[in-house]
């Protein structure tokens, strides 16, 4: 009976501690489940609108929520970002700017939403869940902002004069060799380094890779321009389109997004316009001093 009375107690205290061991495992492997996904754009267009979401994975039943940020070189300790949202379930949420941030505590991504964005939200993005039995889990990521090529803006440029809005006009002396045109893409970022020139609809290659310089008035900005050099045919006598187009796209995706064109208006010097045109006389005359200067003759 003795026996039979040890031997019990013993099972009981296996059992009882083979359930300790279990309820253990099974807490270590709900703690180390409560995770979370942080999504959100890492390029988003000036005055665009950038939705971030933080979703808790592995159950668990959720506390707080915390959306900050910081400088996009911090990347490492939470503590030194900004709070931008701070929401307690129970409670109303804490925001540190409703007209700029948008936050949904009733959407179980919790999701943050920067309206309008501006250069300013150029930053490192952090989302904080209170998760319990688990604590803090912290989530970062990275957002910069683009500002697009704008047809507006761009301009083309050939010996001292600029021109915008496709309505450019060049009189240019047909069979003219190695002669620049400049395309700038101004206030842009970042820089943009896809540029496609076409006359009169053919590709033509660029000189090289186009040169970034800052932005006059916006040091955050870029100025990007490409240079193509023109050997001017000398046996057309219509008009010719030369048009350069350009994108700054961070989409992975090489197409354009704006352009501009100028017109040449080929000048053929020969006996014929002398006697009947006098504005091309005159253009002649124009045309080959500035090319002599140009070429040192």
């Amino acid at each position: 009976m003795i026996m039979n009375m040890r031997s019990w107690g013993i099972y009981q205290i296996r059992d009882v501690c083979l359930l300790f061991m279990v309820v253990a495992i099974t807490r270590v492997k709900d703690v180390e489940a409560q995770s979370s996904t942080l999504d959100g754009p890492s390029w988003v267009d000036k005055d665009g609108n950038a939705i971030f979401t933080c979703t808790p994975i592995g159950g668990g039943t959720l506390r707080g929520v915390e959306w900050r940020n910081s400088s996009l070189e911090e990347t490492s300790d939470i503590n030194n970002a900004d709070t931008i949202i701070q929401y307690i379930v129970g409670s109303a949420p804490v925001n540190r700017d409703p007209s700029h941030y948008a936050f949904d505590s009733t959407d179980p991504g919790n999701p943050m939403t920067v309206q309008s964005v501006t250069l300013d939200d150029e930053s490192t993005y952090w989302c904080r869940l209170n998760i319990q039995g688990t604590g803090d889990v912290d989530k970062n990521t990275q957002m910069r902002v683009r500002v697009p090529v704008d047809n507006t803006t761009m301009y083309m440029s050939y010996n001292g004069s600029t021109y915008t809005g496709n309505e450019g006009n060049i009189d240019i002396l047909g069979g003219t060799k190695d002669v620049p045109f400049n395309c700038t893409a101004p206030g842009i970022k970042p820089g943009a380094t896809v540029f496609v020139w076409t006359l009169d609809g053919s590709p033509v290659p660029s000189t090289g890779p186009p040169t970034q310089s800052p932005n006059g008035t916006n040091d955050k900005l870029t100025d990007s321009t490409s240079t193509v050099i023109l050997d001017i045919p000398d046996d057309v006598t219509k008009p010719l389109g030369l048009c350069c187009a350009t994108t700054n796209r961070q989409d992975g995706s090489s197409e354009t997004e704006a352009s501009i064109c100028v017109t040449l208006n080929l000048i053929q010097c020969g006996a014929g316009s002398i006697l009947y045109r006098l504005d091309v006389i005159l253009a002649c005359l124009a045309l080959a001093a500035v090319y002599m200067f140009n070429h040192g003759i």
